[in-house]
């Protein structure tokens, strides 16, 4: 666990491997319980871009973390995604929008026992990227697409991409969170007239579209 160079906030951290695993394959029982062993001591708003496509800078592979007391809100999207998971228990997703059509989520489960919290979250994890499109749950071959995860105390989602930048946004699975950063090359005008998820539904590939080759806080930089 190492601080992030380039830290979206303070403390931000890096959980990587010891030996070398590739970003872009799935996690393994052993990243999990890594993950588990960490968030007892320190928990807030987990995530992973697999890969070049879904926003990750770095081959070797690592999650990240930003710390959240238990006061505070994991991210500024938080609401959209818990309506999500209560339209999902309901079945009431949308199927005219892109993002809910690109994103599946499920509570977290919250066993005591850390080695069992491991394998369940691993399970989830696995269970979630079939649902998604992106690989049977014993599958050893590479995911199908790249994704994004967030993970919090009380839900994980997995979102399917087919592009890593729209409009000039280097989106990573922050964006999905509610936070996009902002360059010289960023169309702000757009963003600020369609909206921050007009953005979003750019560099998605919904369920529905398999076909494919593969409140928002914003950062001026």
């Amino acid at each position: 666990m190492i601080l992030n160079k380039y830290p979206v906030q303070t403390g931000h951290m890096l959980l990587i491997t010891r030996e070398w695993a590739s970003q872009v394959d799935w996690l393994t029982l052993d990243d999990w319980r890594a993950l588990v062993s960490v968030d007892h001591d320190s928990t807030g708003l987990w995530f992973l871009n697999s890969g070049p496509l879904a926003g990750a800078s770095q081959p070797h592979r690592h999650l990240q973390l930003l710390p959240r007391d238990s006061n505070e809100r994991s991210c500024p999207r938080v609401e959209w995604f818990e309506r999500l998971l209560q339209d999902r228990s309901a079945k009431k997703v949308r199927m005219d929008d892109p993002l809910t059509q690109s994103c599946v989520i499920a509570k977290r489960p919250s066993p005591i026992d850390p080695r069992q919290e491991a394998k369940e979250l691993h399970s989830l994890y696995r269970h979630l990227g079939n649902e998604l499109g992106l690989g049977g749950k014993q599958s050893c071959e590479l995911p199908q697409a790249p994704y994004n995860l967030l993970l919090t105390q009380s839900w994980m989602a997995l979102i399917r991409r087919k592009c890593e930048e729209a409009c000039g946004f280097s989106i990573n699975a922050l964006g999905f969170a509610g936070y996009l950063l902002a360059t010289d090359q960023s169309d702000q005008a757009l963003m600020q007239h369609k909206g921050a998820e007009a953005v979003l539904r750019q560099v998605v590939s919904p369920l529905g579209d398999l076909t494919d080759d593969t409140p928002m806080s914003v950062v001026t930089v």
